[in-house]
């Protein structure tokens, strides 16, 4: 689990950095753009647990049951409750940009082979 500061941000200044990184990463078109500034930013274990929690979100979608998504990914059933929560309380935005997310994770492969990527290290 990553660790976060014990100094304890303004809820502003949170919302206001967490915005600019949104924003900032929008911009970035080029895959290497994007490759370059998480490699820069995020350490391996950052973005396995994005890349994880994504890859959850669309196994859920795709009616995979806990016990499947736990196996493939090595993830705790806790970790998938909570992408599965945020799926339930989630805009139409969100389940839009979901969709965008999915089709590009699983373009011109099959699911087995979706878990056999993410699992590579």
């Amino acid at each position: 689990m990553p660790k976060i500061s014990r100094y304890k941000l303004e809820k502003r200044m949170e919302e206001l950095i967490l915005r600019q990184l949104a924003q900032n990463i929008q911009k970035i078109t080029e895959e290497d753009g994007v490759s370059l500034l998480m490699n820069n930013l995020f350490t391996r274990t950052e973005k396995i647990m994005l890349a994880k929690r994504i890859a959850i979100a669309i196994l859920l979608e795709k009616e995979w049951n806990y016990t499947a998504i736990s196996n493939a990914l090595k993830v705790s059933p806790t970790t998938i409750s909570f992408v599965k929560n945020s799926k339930l309380n989630a805009s139409p935005e969100y389940e839009k940009l979901l969709g965008k997310v999915e089709r590009i994770y699983l373009t011109g492969i099959k699911e087995v082979d979706f878990v056999d990527r993410l699992n590579k290290k």
